[in-house]
């Protein structure tokens, strides 16, 4: 008999490095995840699903490479000690992935929360801003109006008509006197126009902010077909952009609110500024479509204002969504068609997110 066939061959030291690599991703992220969900975090969740979805590739290469036999040998490309440290990484992938899975839906609810806190952060903000600017415009009249005293008294010499020794007023008086009153009627008259002209301009451009708004909207059409296109557009850039899961739990929550609870004032705006807002939605235009289609309005919304005041805010600021839910009472025709093209479209969705294997976020209480 001829001398026995020699043993597989080792791992490569590549290979044997990148599986080093590759362990030492998945130990880091079962550290982040070992104590949920008491210990769940939004960040380092998302952050343990991108580590877990970089291993993806790295997984399915070592499951093949598991099934490959040496065409010389016959033998498995694994020894047995590498080939139980990679089926117990495989296995641990997995568990971690289920993890995922499992807390996915309290991640969201999170975030939910974390929106909540953020919206009454930004509407305390604004509101102090709005006093602020209030503030600090009475300030700037009643400091405009001092000078313009100030600089009239400065070159007529008017205090000379305070001074005791001072003669009976003669002809020069009195044209020292017109010419003060004229110069103080020029400077304030002078002051008007340029507030006027402030406020023409500042008018000019909130109306064609508005006007853009409303082509917008037009374009964006309404009803169920139109939020179809919208939602698979919506589809096709949040994929490219790294995750479809998130914003559409986000466009579920939205539009399910909308649908099973339409007298909730509370879900009837949606804060352009919202940070977790703006992530989800609000930086993709076909999700700001997808809103459109179901009756919600692009507008700006200034709230509390202050009477007297001229302001110009920046109006991207004040931009918010706002669902404009036909009056039962006056048409129920138009609201019962209202419903059910919101209907439709939840159901569009509910469609889209089963076959994405994307779960609703659970129901707020």
């Amino acid at each position: 008999p001829g001398p026995p066939p020699p043993p597989p061959p080792p791992p490569a030291s590549g290979a044997m490095s990148a599986f080093r690599r590759c362990a030492a991703a998945l130990e880091k992220a079962e550290a982040s995840a070992a104590n949920w969900p008491e210990d769940l975090e939004i960040g380092a969740y998302d952050e343990v699903r991108n580590a877990h979805a970089d291993l993806v590739e790295e997984a399915a290469r070592f499951r093949a490479r598991l099934a490959e036999v040496d065409p010389v040998t016959n033998e498995p490309r694994y020894g047995p000690n590498m080939k139980a440290k990679v089926e117990d990484w495989i296995a641990r992938y997995e568990q971690l992935g289920d993890a995922l899975d499992t807390h996915a839906a309290a991640a969201d609810a999170r975030r939910a929360e974390a929106a909540v806190l953020d919206a009454e952060a930004s509407a305390a903000a604004a509101a102090a801003a709005e006093a602020q600017c209030a503030e600090a415009e009475a300030a700037h009249r009643a400091r405009l109006a001092q000078t313009e005293e100030e600089l009239a008294r400065s070159r007529f010499g008017a205090q000379k008509f305070r001074d005791e020794d001072t003669p009976e007023p003669g002809a020069d008086d009195a044209e020292t006197r017109a010419a003060l009153s004229a110069e103080a009627a020029a400077a304030k008259e002078e002051r008007l126009a340029a507030e006027a002209a402030a406020a023409a301009e500042a008018e000019k451009r909130r109306t064609e902010r508005e006007a853009a708004r409303r082509a917008w909207q037009a374009n964006a059409g309404s009803g169920v077909d139109a939020f179809k296109s919208h939602l698979a557009d919506f589809a096709a850039a949040a994929r490219a952009d790294g995750g479809i899961a998130a914003p559409l739990r986000a466009l579920h929550v939205v539009i399910s609110n909308a649908s099973r609870r339409p007298e909730a004032e509370a879900y009837k705006v949606l804060r352009c500024r919202n940070a977790n807002f703006h992530r989800d939605l609000g930086q993709h235009d076909a999700a700001r479509c997808c809103l459109a289609a179901v009756g919600y309005r692009l507008m700006v919304r200034r709230e509390d204002p202050v009477e007297g005041v001229e302001e110009e805010p920046d109006e991207a600021e004040l931009e918010a969504f706002q669902m404009a839910e036909p009056n039962p009472e006056a048409d129920l025709d138009k609201w019962a068609a209202w419903y059910d093209a919101l209907s439709g479209a939840l159901s569009a969705l509910e469609e889209l997110m089963a076959a994405e294997g994307v779960k609703p976020a659970p129901e707020a209480a």
